[in-house]
């Protein structure tokens, strides 16, 4: 038996939400890689820098005068991490962190749904079809306040066209891999 044109649009509309979704939690996956590495490099300095300060100081004890050199370095160094922690605090990175890292596990779970629902019965597509069309739609408006950049937009399509095999509207051609 032949589906109904609204099954089969609610059918393709699953398919592009789950595209979607798949290239959203794609972005905020690298995000998070990126706010991850820039913590934990942050974190690492705010230890290592104190660290060598006391090296450096200690090595000097005994000596009447410390080599400009060090005071120089000492200097540079602990000011270039003081500023980034100040960056860092006002940029607000952790809680950044945090949402990148819900935003992609709730992506890519609803990814895993629309998938599932574009390939269930009609009944089931019809019955399931609005809630989780508003599950997602809540999802979107929180991503959207965490501002994505155009080019976060084009790796998010890509991203979701290589992965369901599908051409650019652009260009008609399937990309091969998820870096432009």
């Amino acid at each position: 038996m032949a589906e109904s044109d609204d099954v089969q649009a609610k059918r393709q509309l699953c398919w592009n939400n789950a595209l979607a979704a798949h290239g959203t939690g794609y972005i905020f996956e690298r995000r998070a890689s990126r706010l991850r590495l820039f913590t934990r490099a942050l974190t690492f300095s705010g230890i290592i820098v104190p660290a060598l300060i006391g090296v450096m100081a200690t090595s000097f004890y005994q000596s009447k005068s410390v080599p400009d050199w060090c005071i120089h370095s000492a200097t540079v160094v602990g000011a270039v991490q003081l500023i980034l922690s100040i960056w860092a605090l006002v940029a607000k990175w952790d809680d950044s962190l945090a949402h990148a890292l819900q935003s992609m596990q709730n992506n890519y779970d609803l990814q895993s749904r629309w998938e599932t629902l574009a390939r269930g019965t009609p009944n089931i597509l019809e019955a399931q079809f609005d809630q989780l069309s508003r599950e997602d739609a809540k999802q979107r408006a929180n991503d959207t306040k965490e501002l994505v950049t155009d080019k976060e937009r084009r790796q998010c399509m890509r991203a979701g066209l290589f992965k369901y095999l599908r051409e650019c509207a652009g260009c008609d051609q399937v990309p091969n891999t998820n870096s432009p």
